[in-house]
């Protein structure tokens, strides 16, 4: 099982939480949380440095200075394909691009760093799991009513 199947993995595992059953529902909540934990420790360290999360800040504050404003000085928000969106002001794009340059140049280690951090994570993603103790539950213990879709869900944790 790769790293990114981990996170498959408690997608599909949410949709088994009614299963019936005491010890196959046993084994899902167990590995639910198990899961979760390990998912929780991976997302750890991803986690964007202080300094990065600061650079986000600085650049959506310029990104609001330089935006269209509606009638109470705030940026105004536009609808595009089901987002809520705001845009530069058309007079202020060649000022906001001037600025953005700026910042990007002033936080270039920065970014750097953290363009470094998200290409580990998608190698890791990759990589095979090590460590994820599943709790099993036997064949005999599985319901009847279980689906084929339900089973490969499951699968992982069937002895």
């Amino acid at each position: 099982m790769k790293n990114i199947d981990v996170f498959n993995l408690q997608q599909s595992i949410n949709e088994l939480l009614d299963v019936r059953g005491i010890k196959l529902a046993y084994a899902i909540a167990k590995n639910k949380r198990i899961i979760d934990e390990e998912i929780k420790a991976m997302r750890e360290s991803v986690k964007p440095s202080e300094a990065f999360t600061a650079y986000e800040k600085e650049a959506r504050l310029l990104f609001e200075n330089y935006a269209i404003l509606d009638k109470n000085g705030k940026p105004k928000k536009f609808t595009e394909n089901g987002q809520e969106v705001i845009k530069i002001d058309p007079e202020k794009v060649g000022e906001h691009k001037a600025a953005g340059e700026a910042l990007q140049e002033r936080h270039a280690e920065t970014i750097k760093e953290r363009e470094g951090q998200i290409e580990d994570w998608n190698k890791f993603l990759q990589e095979e799991h090590e460590g994820l103790d599943l709790h099993k539950v036997k064949e005999e213990n599985l319901n009847d009513n279980l689906t084929a879709k339900q089973i490969s869900i499951i699968f992982e944790f069937i002895e």
